[in-house]
């Protein structure tokens, strides 16, 4: 059985309040072709808290996903990508950087497929748009602060 205490409770609700504000807030670069979520960002924090952190990625996708111009089908996306964050936290146990581009690839895979059936866009021309996008928001941003976390002993506090 999972046991959350209640300041992962908090955690993850504030954690998911700010996704879907930051993705709300960047709009214009958070969806359908210009697809670099700031937001993304927080996914460096699954690899330290990893059931607040994503559940509040889920259910911070799933707010953001449901004022996006994509509908049902973005909103159905929000629980495909719970899935891609837990195997990026699987495989992310034994090597971050693996983590975080399973994660990309599963998801820039998935963001083309439904923008291709969506907006009826060349799926592999899609891909080759999104991929470098999405690289920057869920690769590197996240390993930023991954690496500033665990370089300034926040999560060692949090933990306590």
């Amino acid at each position: 059985m999972v046991h959350l205490r209640s300041k992962d409770i908090a955690l993850a609700g504030i954690l998911a309040a700010l996704y879907a504000v930051v993705t709300i807030a960047t709009y214009p670069i958070s969806y359908l072709l210009w697809n670099v979520r700031v937001s993304d960002i927080l996914i460096g924090l699954i690899f330290f808290y990893p059931l607040p952190s994503i559940l509040a990625l889920w259910l911070g996708g799933l707010i953001a996903n449901m004022t996006g111009p994509v509908g049902p089908l973005d909103v159905l996306g929000s629980f495909i990508g719970v899935l891609f964050l837990y195997l990026a936290y699987i495989v992310g146990k034994r090597n971050i950087v693996a983590g975080l581009l399973v994660n990309w690839l599963l998801l820039s895979a998935w963001l083309s497929f439904m923008l291709h059936i969506v907006l009826s866009l060349d799926i592999m021309a899609t891909a080759v748009y999104l991929f470098p996008q999405v690289f920057i928001s869920d690769v590197i941003l996240p390993f930023i602060l991954y690496k500033a976390l665990k370089k300034y002993g926040f999560v060692e506090a949090w933990k306590k």
